[in-house]
């Protein structure tokens, strides 16, 4: 117990639907203080019902999330991401490529025949017409 938060299902919104005001308050109230204490106090008799039934719910609840935290702190104390390699060589990060990466084939068949076409156009003189830089990569 003692922790600075309640977790609710939302399967307590059908009870609560159900409740009117006043007892919805106690229990609400009733589980704030069975969460920062363990115990329950000045809960009417006959709402006590109801509320066994959340406390059960809430007791598993904090169960399961102690377990989370001690399974935390276990991976914890195993440290965290490795260490980064030191011993790597200058050679051994420049090396992977050692010539720059060709374009492909095809594409540079399609941008000198785009060209040619171009310049088959215009042969017989004057000035290139202008074509966006799209056209000629295509």
């Amino acid at each position: 117990m003692g922790r600075n938060n309640i977790f609710m299902p939302m399967k307590y919104e059908v009870r609560f639907d159900r409740w009117d005001g006043e007892k919805v308050k106690a229990i609400l109230k009733a589980m704030f203080v069975y969460q920062r204490t363990g115990e329950v106090k000045n809960l009417p008799p006959e709402y006590m019902d109801a509320f066994d039934a959340i406390r059960d719910d809430m007791d598993i609840i904090n169960e399961a999330y102690e377990e989370r935290c001690r399974i935390n702190a276990e991976n914890g104390k195993k440290g965290g991401r490795p260490k980064k390699r030191t011993d790597i060589t200058e050679t051994e990060k420049t090396e992977w490529f050692l010539e720059k990466p060709k374009k492909p084939l095809r594409e540079e068949k399609k941008r000198k025949e785009k060209r040619r076409e171009i310049q088959e156009e215009h042969k017989g003189g004057g000035d290139l017409p202008f074509y966006p830089l799209s056209e000629l990569i295509k």
